[in-house]
């Protein structure tokens, strides 16, 4: 076993103990210390990244994950540190398992806003395996930095704006598709009834690689892109949730390379369309299903691309 398997199969194995051995009491405060265990169990019936899409893979995912924070007491320049690690444990394609580390800070300040500084780390993300599928062929490391600010303009509605700088390294074989990400975001939630809430955002991202433009490698990631998305969320009953989630996606390469045909002149439009509910079985209890379509239409018909994404989940709720 890998040492990335072990880390990710460790990560699992923290959730599991935290959840069997901590005993502490629910509470509504908000200060303190909050710990939130859970983990999701996926099926996915088309793994496989954009280049070999068309070579149809199927799998079930664990995804343990424990997030972690501690805010003070002020009730209006109150500090919240916060801390999260997220698995993605293929059980059939393990080279394709990877982890999710972030840390980060929430500051309040007066007129109930709020600034949020987070850093993640996603590393060793495999695109591609071998024919074996025993390797890893092609892989990339992301750092990301993030900062965004938050506002509460009335009860029952909130907006923020953010933005964002990361780098993706990938090996020294594929240095030139190093790639700089630049990106922002605008996002809101309103509460139109007791029952019903509406969150919509959009987002912006800008990509540059190394090798952009550069005819010794006729092979340049550089893109930009615009993602829009909808998520009303219906409260049948106190425990009792269902949302829907729309996002679209238009991503659109910007190579000049007109050898680069993987590339060049090259727009995908992605649809995606998710369903969820979630209920509270004990106070601090949550259980959720779900099921997600996600679908890409490329103008490079090699490229169009179509998942279905199975989910049942649970997550356990401690505030001391």
């Amino acid at each position: 076993m890998s040492f990335k398997s072990i880390l990710l199969t460790l990560s699992a194995i923290i959730i599991l103990s935290a959840c069997a051995l901590l005993n502490l009491a629910y509470a509504e405060e908000k200060k303190g210390f909050r710990i939130e265990p859970s983990l999701n169990i996926y099926y996915d019936d088309n793994i496989t990244y954009e280049r070999n899409a068309h070579n149809k893979k199927s799998d079930i995912i664990l995804e343990p994950d424990i997030y972690a924070a501690y805010r003070t007491n002020h009730p209006v320049f109150y500090t919240k540190f916060f801390g999260a690690v997220t698995g993605e444990l293929y059980t059939g394609h393990n080279t394709y398992s990877y982890g999710i580390y972030s840390i980060g800070i929430t500051q309040g300040l007066p007129y109930k806003i709020s600034t949020t500084l987070r850093y993640t780390l996603t590393p060793n993300v495999c695109l591609e395996e071998d024919a074996a599928g025993t390797s890893c062929t092609e892989s990339t490391d992301y750092h990301a930095a993030s900062l965004s600010l938050d506002k509460e303009l009335a009860k029952g509605l909130s907006v923020g704006i953010s933005g964002k700088y990361g780098i993706k390294n990938y090996e020294t074989r594929y240095d030139y598709k190093d790639t700089r990400v630049y990106g922002g975001s605008a996002d809101g939630t309103y509460r139109i009834a007791k029952f019903l809430k509406i969150g919509a955002g959009y987002r912006y991202e800008r990509g540059i690689a190394d090798g952009e433009d550069d005819v010794r490698y006729n092979n340049d990631i550089s893109y930009f892109q615009h993602v829009l998305y909808i998520r009303p969320t219906f409260n049948i009953t106190p425990d009792l949730s269902f949302s829907f989630r729309y996002l679209f996606r238009d991503k659109e390469y910007t190579t000049s390379l007109r050898a680069d045909t993987d590339h060049y002149n090259r727009k995908d439009i992605t649809h995606k369309l998710q369903v969820k509910a979630g209920y509270w079985v004990l106070k601090n209890l949550e259980l959720t299903v779900s099921y997600e379509r996600s679908q890409k239409d490329s103008n490079v018909d090699y490229y169009d691309y179509h998942q279905n994404l199975f989910m049942v989940g649970g997550r356990y709720l401690f505030r001391f």
